[in-house]
């Protein structure tokens, strides 16, 4: 069972689910809200996963 909210991600576009999983989170919460482990939560991967996409946060969001 996932939390409301959450965008899923099961073995598909990483990057993508990232994306969508900061614009949730911003959207929620402004950008105080964001950072790449609340992302990395959000979207249910290890708070290293998004790394292998963006090399840094800024690059997560300003996707």
């Amino acid at each position: 069972m996932t939390e409301p909210g959450r965008t899923s991600y099961h073995h598909g576009d990483l990057a993508a689910a990232l994306v969508d999983g900061a614009l949730d989170l911003i959207a929620e919460g402004g950008l105080a809200a964001f950072s790449v482990a609340a992302v990395a939560r959000r979207v249910g991967v290890s708070s290293a996963a998004p790394y292998r996409h963006f090399p840094d946060r800024d690059s997560l969001l300003a996707a």
